[in-house]
């Protein structure tokens, strides 16, 4: 994965007028809505191995969470959620083995929505369903 180095961020951070527009910002988080959040820490952190960063609850009971590199999950009970709505399509992650990967994410019960198969850049890539039918893809990089 590419990482920003911290002199990265200071930089972009620090830009003025015309040159913030210049380059690309520094991606923060994506957040998804979710349907019932312990489903989805027990996906996200039980099978992918993510670690909470923050959990809070307002006292309205929307529950916030943030986990790994920049994923947020939101949760307002009773809310009936379709993520195919919205126009989202799937979150990438990066992984050594992605054949591996699958046998052992559809041995824990996970849904596999496409096996593993080579794109035009070489990489090899799966794509997963998470408990809410988000798609994950996958991708073992060609090395």
């Amino acid at each position: 994965m590419i990482a920003l180095s911290s002199s990265d961020h200071y930089a972009y951070a620090n830009m003025k007028g015309d040159d913030v527009l210049a380059h690309a910002p520094p991606l923060m988080h994506t957040m998804l809505r979710v349907a019932d959040m312990e489903r989805t820490l027990a996906f996200y952190c039980g099978r992918l191995g993510m670690t909470v960063q923050t959990d809070r609850t307002d006292p309205d009971g929307y529950r916030n969470v943030f986990v790994g590199p920049g994923l947020e999950f939101g949760c307002r009970p009773g809310v009936t959620l379709d993520p195919r709505s919205t126009g989202f399509d799937d979150i990438a992650f990066e992984v050594a083995d992605v054949a591996t990967a699958c046998d052992q994410l559809r041995a824990s019960g996970v849904k596999i929505v496409r096996e593993v198969k080579a794109a035009a850049s070489g990489a090899l890539i799966a794509i997963v369903e998470d408990p809410d039918g988000y798609r994950i893809e996958l991708i073992q990089p060609k090395r």
